[in-house]
């Protein structure tokens, strides 16, 4: 699992995630987590979204928080899918496994300049 400080969401996903209720958008990043930045090939359980997706719950007896079922995430995951977002493996229908690809969250950086500063600040005079 990646462990980045962000996750990229282009528009399309965003566009497509308002949509839907809010808790697909946290499946979503969780899916993002998931799998590999570069490629967007990625592996979960069923288990480890649910998990991923239970709030904490109160504990004084107030109204509990809505946790996904099994059956919930399968048809969100589908519409997921329709929209484009997320393209399960043939692999995926195997019990409790998840295998997918996302589309990559890692744009290609432009090469460092060859050109040197005109100006280089000296290193005791960001001292005082």
């Amino acid at each position: 699992m990646n462990a980045g400080a962000f996750v990229i969401l282009f528009h399309h996903e965003l566009a497509v995630l308002d949509t839907l209720p809010a808790w697909v958008t946290r499946l979503f990043v969780l899916l993002i987590r998931s799998s590999n930045y570069r490629t967007g090939a990625g592996s979960t359980t069923y288990r480890e979204l649910a998990d991923g997706l239970r709030p904490l719950q109160p504990g004084n007896g107030g109204p509990r928080h809505f946790v996904p079922q099994r059956d919930t995430l399968r048809a969100y995951l589908r519409a997921l899918e329709l929209a484009g977002l997320v393209k399960r493996t043939g692999a995926s229908s195997r019990g409790e496994s998840l295998f997918f690809e996302l589309a990559p969250r890692s744009a290609k950086v432009r090469p460092a300049s060859s050109s040197s500063p005109g100006f280089v600040t000296p290193p005791d005079a960001l001292e005082n």
